[in-house]
């Protein structure tokens, strides 16, 4: 009986240190502290028992590391600073050892369980503090809301949207397997699109609705499941209609919709506008990429030469702007700093997981994290830098969540730590 409690205990401390990395995902860089301790714990284990880097589970996870790392390292030869691709480029290699950390801990059934249950709450807190301040004008942290952009408790950046979009069919997920009433599933679609809807973020938007799409194939999937793949489609057309009527009204919204008639106008000045000049970053993208088509220019390059290769009328490098981080492309991204052979890699892993959403075959856990992974990796997507720390911290929490497979045998193992 002690020697159960003290694995319970531990169970619990590593469930905490995931989760907490998971909470601090709002907070600006708070995040690496949680994810440098993952770190440390996932190198001790790797230097204890290299053998983990062959074994048929794990090697999945190092595979996947490789193809991101390996044109990493390649694109080193042609970047444009050397100086700081070299520091991208290592420092990203503590997301394999935090990433296996979270693999091994997973394959625990009780903290799979519990990190699930764990993300659901965290999940449903934002969605709540976020009403809350869209209500009283200030969050249970006491940060305002502007009227014009919901951010919620990652004040002062914009990216509840994002955080939200990926993983809310884990939420939804939840909520379904407890069982209850329509009503209950009808209003936390309604909340999650309302919320994402104050965010005015187009990407997030996006991806809320990749998410949805993949969430509905895994129910259409599990054939017993017909009624509430017919029940949940409702109740997103209805959330949605009604999260609009409401919305449409705020002044940011409607300058986004404004916007976005740009893009039927076929005059690429006004395309260029209605994308928030992300043309613009994607023209001087293709430049780069033009430039150095094999390896690429290096992790995080294209800020240290955006100048060199945007137009000298460039939105971006007017009035004082110095160009931008990133082309707000992922796909784009991905191809200017680590070249073809990045891009190769990048295909090789989505495919990768395209094959195990199909292979899961029915609605579980494991396939909501590999649609979490599929949402947040889509190539298309146009919020944050793919090679940045803060969106690495963020996948790297979910590809090891996608790739384990739970054991209930395990969790009556001794831990090491």
């Amino acid at each position: 009986m002690k020697s159960i409690r003290i694995n319970l205990d531990k169970d619990v401390f590593h469930t905490a240190i995931i989760l907490t990395t998971f909470a601090l995902l709002g907070t600006q860089n708070a995040v690496h502290y949680p994810f440098a301790l993952m770190s440390a714990i996932g190198l001790w284990f790797i230097a204890k028992n290299p053998s983990v880097i062959y074994e048929k589970g794990s090697r999945n996870l190092f595979c996947v590391f490789a193809l991101v790392w390996s044109p990493m390292v390649l694109s080193l030869l042609g970047a444009t600073d050397l100086a700081s691709a070299s520091k991208t480029t290592f420092s990203y290699l503590h997301f394999l050892f935090g990433g296996y950390y979270v693999y091994w801990a997973a394959h625990r059934e009780k903290i799979y369980r519990l990190v699930g249950s764990g993300v659901f709450l965290l999940v449903f807190f934002a969605l709540l503090d976020a009403l809350i301040q869209f209500v009283f004008a200030v969050d249970l942290f006491g940060f305002p809301y502007d009227g014009a952009i919901l951010k919620g408790l990652f004040y002062p950046k914009e990216r509840l949207g994002i955080f939200l979009a990926v993983l809310s069919p884990l939420f939804l997920y939840v909520i379904s397997t407890k069982r209850y009433k329509i009503f209950f599933y009808l209003a936390a679609i309604s909340l999650i699109v309302f919320i994402l809807l104050l965010c005015v973020k187009r990407s997030a938007w996006i991806m809320f609705g990749l998410s949805m799409l993949g969430f509905s194939y895994l129910i259409w999937i599990n054939h017993s499941s017909t009624k509430k793949f017919v029940a949940m489609g409702f109740s997103v057309l209805t959330a949605f209609i009604l999260s609009f009527a409401v919305v449409m009204y705020t002044p940011t919204y409607t300058n986004e919709v404004t916007l976005s008639s740009g893009f039927s106008s076929g005059d690429l000045q006004k395309i260029d506008i209605a994308s928030n000049y992300r043309l613009s970053l994607w023209r001087t993208g293709l430049s780069m990429f033009l430039s150095e088509p094999i390896n690429g220019i290096g992790a995080r390059g294209y800020r240290h030469i955006y100048a060199e290769h945007a137009d000298p009328n460039d939105f971006w490098l007017r009035d004082g702007r110095t160009g931008q981080n990133h082309p707000h492309l992922q796909l784009l991204e991905i191809a200017v700093e680590t070249g073809v052979v990045g891009l190769i890699g990048f295909l090789l892993i989505y495919l990768f997981f395209l094959r195990e959403i199909i292979r899961e075959a029915n609605i579980s856990m494991r396939a909501i994290w590999i649609l979490a992974v599929l949402v947040a990796w889509f190539p298309l997507n146009t919020h944050l830098a793919f090679y940045g720390s803060y969106w690495a911290s963020f996948v790297w929490l979910l590809i090891p969540l996608a790739l384990a497979q739970p054991n209930a045998e395990l969790s009556r193992e001794k831990v090491p730590i």
